[in-house]
This record gives structure tokens, sequence and C-alpha cells, in this order.
């Protein structure tokens, strides 16, 4: 059945688009660099810098794609996207706080660049809060359910910097778990902000609905 709602093609899509991105991180990241035990050399940096903007312009293009017959966006949010995702990506990577706050910021870009200050609030400010952090939410119950498995129930360290295998699944697990999840919430909050399309039969029935209410 093709989706017809805003949040089943933004759900539906973001799975997708966030999938596909996050299988392509690790080997652009690294698979000419190499791994990294320490800090990231110049051309390491270099890569994850590119693996970052490809993800933010596969994910960007597919939401941009999603939101089409309800609200126009420009193709320059997929490079905003790109630059966006690369400088939450890169703070979130040298800030002091024990935990990947690289994801956190990286994907409260990549989750929201494309929308943000197009799609209008109208007075759904809970629905932009919980649409601006769905992703970033969405990473943390991902992560903490991968740490749970792999660690707890498997007994298993993985070793994610030296490891190509471990770091792939790694990403590809909270992107993928990220994209779903965090697309399936997003896609509900979006559908309350996002107007219905005026040619649509929800359109017209809240217009009468509208047109026969009393007036002051």
């Amino acid at each position: 059945m093709t989706p017809t709602t805003l949040s089943q093609r933004w759900f539906l899509w973001n799975s997708v688009a966030w999938v596909i991105g996050f299988v392509l991180y690790t080997p652009i990241a690294h698979g000419v660099t190499g791994a990294h035990l320490g800090g990231l050399t110049p051309p390491q940096v270099v890569a994850h810098s590119i693996a970052v903007a490809v993800v933010g312009v596969i994910v960007a293009s597919v939401q941009r794609r999603a939101l089409a017959p309800f609200v126009s966006v420009p193709w320059v949010r997929v490079v905003v996207t790109a630059v966006a995702f690369n400088i939450g990506y890169w703070i979130g990577s040298y800030l002091p706080i024990d935990w990947d706050t690289d994801i956190l910021l990286g994907f409260l870009a990549l989750g929201s660049a494309v929308w943000v200050g197009i799609v209008p609030i109208h007075g759904h400010r809970l629905s932009a809060v919980i649409a601006l952090l769905s992703f970033p939410v969405a990473s943390v119950v991902i992560e903490l359910a991968l740490v749970g498995v792999v660690v707890g129930l498997l007994d298993i360290t993985p070793d994610l910097q030296g490891s190509m295998l471990w770091h792939s699944i790694f990403w590809i697990t909270i992107g993928g778990g990220s994209g779903i999840l965090g697309g399936w919430l997003s896609g509900l909050a979006l559908a309350k902000m996002v107007p219905l399309p005026s040619g649509s039969a929800a359109a017209q029935q809240a217009l009468a609905v509208d047109v026969a209410a009393p007036r002051d």
C-alpha cells in the first residue's frame, strides 16, 4: 500500500534513508583511512566529514520528498542539513561529556534541519518539541538497548574503534533504529503541524466544519 498521510510517508521514508545512510557511513569514514584507536588524523577527519555529509544528503533528500505533497522545502535545505549534521557531529565529538554527544547533537540536526522554520507550528509547541527531539531521544533508547543486549546479555565487549565490523554494526543499529523510531515519533508530531493539502478530503471536511461553526 502506498503511504498517503504525512506521518506514514515520513516514517517509511526516514526508516529507509537512515538505514541506507548508515550502511554507507563506516565504509566512507574508515574504508580508506582505516580504524582509529586514539585521536583522528587529518585524513580521518576529512573522511568522517564526507561520510557525515553523505548521510545528511541522503536523509535530507528523502525527508524533503516525504514532505513534498504537504509543504514545499527548497533544495538548499539538503545542503543545510549536511552542514548542520557535520556541525552537530563535530561539536558533540569534542564535548567533555561521557556520552555519545556527537550522535545526540548530530541526530538533532539531521532530524530537523529540513523542516525547522518551514513547517508552521501554529500553536503546536509540544508537537514541535517532540518532532525536534524524536531522533536524538530515539538514539538514546536504541543505544541503551544495544548495550543491554550485546554487553549485558551476550557478555561481549565490542571493539568499536579497532573493528570495522563492530563499528559498522553499531552505526547501522543506532542510525537505522533511530530512523525508524524517530521517524515514527516525529512523523506523528509533524502531522499535527503541517497544513493538509487544500484538495484533500480531510482538508475539505475541516473547512466544512470551520464554516459551519458559530461565530462570535
